[in-house]
């Protein structure tokens, strides 16, 4: 994205985060990223998908539902080559935005103070 990175189920991370500076560290000097290790300790091949013309919030808004990259009505990405192919979307109607925003706890705690998530 142009503001920051997704991996897998891991929350957004903005280019200046941390975590962020690290998964980008790993993959640049050619390791697994380390975030990935504890799930996939024998690694998984990675795909990397360009959406640096979008900011992270208004993909998830305007586009991520349709996006055809993704399966499963935005949850997963699609498996290479299946473009175009129909792929089972779940039980789960609800946009991908709202299943993300689902996963995310709804309150938390930085610097003393409490921060509303969603």
């Amino acid at each position: 994205f142009g503001d920051g990175v997704k991996l897998a189920d891991f929350a957004f991370m903005p280019y200046e985060a941390a975590p962020a500076q690290k998964l980008l560290k790993d993959v640049l000097d050619g390791f697994f990223p380390s975030a990935l290790q504890q799930e996939y300790p024998d690694g998984v091949q990675l795909r990397v998908v360009d959406r640096t013309s979008k900011g992270f919030r208004a993909w998830l808004v305007g586009f991520a539902k349709d996006d055809p990259e993704l399966a499963d009505g935005g949850e997963r990405l699609r498996p290479p080559g299946a473009a175009g192919s129909v792929v089972k979307a779940p039980a789960d109607q609800r946009s991908a935005g709202e299943r993300l925003l689902a996963k995310l706890p709804e309150r938390v705690v930085r610097n003393g103070r409490v921060l509303e998530i969603r």
